[in-house]
């Protein structure tokens, strides 16, 4: 695939702070799975996720109206300033009202989130406290991302998903101080959402600043105009960002009754959380490329752009299942510290393994389809898939456990999404069965897995790394030979100047 080389620049600059801060994350949920108690580690675990789709909810489409239209605006810094500005008086306006709801609320709101129990009445306040400073996080991110400030993104992102908590845990564990109570774990939330909120509003300073000083235009242009792109293009995606934001908690949510189950789940999907978190760098810088390409009206680029990405999302997935489906329980077991935990989350390894495919696709491909139609299609996946969930989770509950009901309700969801996604870009897909040749790609995958199998066999586990190495080698000579068109793009990409 060919771009510039300061895209690719960005790209690979992207994809290495994300690397890092999902090992971050990772090392975030083993380290507060030692320090505190079982029950209180599925509360913080449940915590975050509620957090992070509440916020994709208040933030009324906001962060993909910025997305979206601050590429569109070019050199037009005057406009960029009008958008920025007005994002955050709806952000201002948002605050008061949430701030109001919680106090007179706090109760009912705890009921929802964590049941009938009276002493997570303040973690619902600290939960939704945590939701608005999020909303903060993802309008200063985006502005970020779509200014290609990908050193400055990252340090919001690091710090506002993982960081202030990684601290907060490092300190708990290396003075031994065991989180038993539940107050120390609103002491925890506190401190995060203070630091969350000064860190966006140190960021919301330097880009009003940066817009101001470089506006060639005296006067600034009407808050009408950016008013109305959050109105006709960001409201009406308020649904589809919180329904994303959903399909990692309606599980646990229905678990809530059962929060050691719940908090198993959540482990469990935080490793499609990781798979989540490594494609968003790719898949927003590919949708600012998008929405420069629609600038322009180069379709041809568009279109080489949407089947490269499916492509490369595809081939790694595939060749990451034949790895992890005989690694897997080895990884989970070093990653996992407590016994009980790592046998509660390896129930849920065949939903990952299954689920990890379509789940790449949605996550993948979801900010094109957003840039490239107007309509919201997106929305209409996820309507489709969460009909889908609530339909097969309650008819399961009637003759299984809800495990089970949740593992089959969590399929359904993720192949509706990521089959949703091919169809609405079939128009760009024009001869892929010559373009991808799958016949290469079986090769590979088939050779991965008979490589790792055969020295998990004979190695146990001392063969994890060489099935690294020999897995590393046969995708790389595949890659290295093949004569698909799809094949030479990448290594155009790996290895031609771009």
């Amino acid at each position: 695939m060919k771009f510039k080389k300061s895209k690719k620049l960005d790209l690979t600059l992207n994809i290495a702070f994300n690397i890092c801060n999902l090992i971050a994350l990772l090392y975030l949920i083993r380290v507060s799975s030692d320090v505190m108690t079982p029950l209180i580690f599925s509360v913080f675990m449940l915590v975050r996720r509620y957090a992070s789709a509440i916020a994709n909810f208040l933030q009324l489409g906001t962060s993909q109206t910025i997305l979206r239209y601050l590429p569109l605006l070019g050199d037009d810094m005057s406009a960029k300033k009008s958008l920025f500005l007005s994002g955050h008086l709806i952000y201002a306006v948002l605050i008061l009202i949430i701030a109001t709801t919680t106090f007179f609320l706090s109760e009912y709101l705890s009921t929802i989130l964590f049941g009938n129990n009276i002493e997570y009445v303040g973690i619902s306040f600290w939960t939704m406290a945590l939701s608005v400073v999020t909303v903060g996080q993802f309008l200063v991110y985006s502005t970020a991302i779509a200014e290609r400030h990908i050193i400055i993104s990252n340090i919001i992102n690091f710090f506002s998903t993982t960081g202030w908590f990684l601290i907060a845990v490092i300190f708990c564990a290396y003075f031994k101080i065991e989180l038993s109570d539940i107050r120390f774990l609103e002491m925890i939330l506190a401190f995060q959402t203070t630091l969350v909120f000064i860190t966006c509003l140190l960021a919301f300073f330097y880009y009003q600043r940066l817009f101001s000083r470089r506006a060639k235009e005296k006067v600034d242009k009407p808050f009408s105009i950016a008013f109305g792109y959050y109105w006709s293009y960001g409201l009406p995606r308020t649904a589809i960002t919180f329904l994303d934001g959903l399909t990692l908690v309606i599980g646990p949510w229905l678990l809530r009754y059962y929060p050691i189950e719940a908090g198993y789940v959540v482990v469990a999907l935080s490793l499609l959380r990781v798979i989540q978190g490594l494609l968003m760098p790719i898949s927003q810088l590919a949708g600012v490329f998008t929405a420069e390409s629609l600038s322009s009206s180069d379709h041809t680029y568009l279109s080489r752009l949407i089947r490269f990405m499916l492509g490369t999302y595809s081939l790694v997935t595939l060749l990451a299942i034949a790895f992890l489906s005989i690694w897997i329980d080895l990884l989970v077991d070093t990653w996992l510290s407590k016994p009980s935990l790592v046998s509660g989350v390896l129930k849920y390894s065949n939903l990952i393994l299954l689920s990890v495919l379509p789940f790449v696709l949605f996550n993948g491909m979801k900010t094109i389809i957003e840039n490239i139609w107007h309509s919201p299609k997106n929305l209409l996946s996820l309507l489709v898939s969460f009909v889908a969930f609530t339909g097969i989770y309650f008819i399961f509950r009637t003759f299984f456990d809800p495990s089970i009901s949740v593992k089959a309700a969590y399929l359904a969801m993720f192949w509706i999404l990521g089959g949703a996604c091919l169809v609405w870009l079939k128009q760009y897909m024009h001869g892929y069965l010559k373009y991808y040749f799958f016949v290469d790609w079986l090769l590979a995958i088939i050779l991965v897995y008979l490589s790792s199998y055969y020295l998990q066999s004979y190695l146990g586990n001392w063969g994890f790394l060489p099935s690294i190495v020999v897995s590393t080698i046969i995708i790389f000579v595949i890659a290295l030979k093949s004569k698909s068109e799809f094949f030479i793009e990448v290594r155009r990409t790996l290895l031609g100047k771009i």
